[in-house]
């Protein structure tokens, strides 16, 4: 598959680790809760500069993916994910590149350290309500319909 300019689009796995929040002790004991994302900041010196993200990244020559997406996980964060289940891919053409993403809705192993700020600017938790408000690339839009949609 090729982009804009005829040259291949870049393969770039994401990693949409998902988490149950609850509210109080009755929704823990019922498996009830709002379901939040992690979204991290990028670094001032990349493309999109400060605009928040699902954390991931290109895959390397022969690299799997769902291989891409943990690694990158590990890389950027220092966590441990599993992959829980694959989203639509979206091909996207920016200015600089022509992207093909690979998102992977993803949970922490259990004793996973917590996210840290690894190769990321910063990140956070945000419910479904919130991700509307929060400034992604624009490839990324197809991603947040199948979010709101799943999650509603």
């Amino acid at each position: 598959m090729s982009g804009q300019s005829g040259a291949p689009r870049v393969v770039v796995g994401l990693g949409i680790i998902t988490r149950t929040k609850h509210e109080n002790e009755a929704d823990a004991a019922s498996e009830r809760g709002s379901i939040e994302l992690l979204v991290t900041r990028r670094r001032p010196d990349t493309v999109f500069p400060d605009s928040w993200e699902f954390p991931g990244g290109k895959a390397d020559k022969g690299e799997a993916v769902e291989a891409c997406v943990v690694r990158e996980l590990r890389e950027e964060l220092g966590v441990e994910a599993e992959l829980a289940e694959a989203l639509t891919a979206v091909a996207h053409d920016y200015d600089h590149a022509s992207v093909i993403l690979h998102p992977w809705l993803c949970r922490l192993r259990e004793g996973s350290p917590e996210p840290r700020n690894l190769e990321v600017a910063d990140h956070r938790w945000v419910t479904i309500s919130e991700l509307p408000g929060i400034v992604l690339p624009p490839g990324n839009a197809p991603i947040v319909e199948e979010l709101m949609k799943r999650f509603r």
